[in-house]
């Protein structure tokens, strides 16, 4: 990434990453993320949706969010910034407090 770009190419540039790390996601954790993050279900909800129990989908969420924050800290971004990151429609980001 350039050190001169302005915050929106750089929002730009980490919600592509963004896609591209949740794309590359194994199935049940991306579709875990989709629903629970991305379409704002509860976790009760999306396990009736994906066929699957409540605790299956927390799982797929916390095996996600590790990847995500792995592959988040090898490009350089801050510790934690999965968890603290909310995924919304659009692969829009918005920063939360922990």
């Amino acid at each position: 990434m350039r050190l001169n770009m302005t915050k929106e190419e750089m929002l730009c540039a980490f919600s592509i990453d963004m896609r591209r790390i949740i794309g590359g996601l194994p199935e049940r954790q991306r579709d875990a993320v989709l629903y629970c993050y991305t379409l704002e279900f509860t976790t009760e909800e999306a396990a009736r949706i994906l066929g699957c129990t409540h605790q299956t989908v927390s799982r797929s969420l916390q095996k996600a969010f590790a990847t995500i924050e792995k592959k988040l800290s090898k490009k350089g971004c801050a510790k934690n910034g999965a968890r603290s990151a909310r995924i919304y429609e659009g692969g829009k980001i918005e920063q939360t407090q922990d």
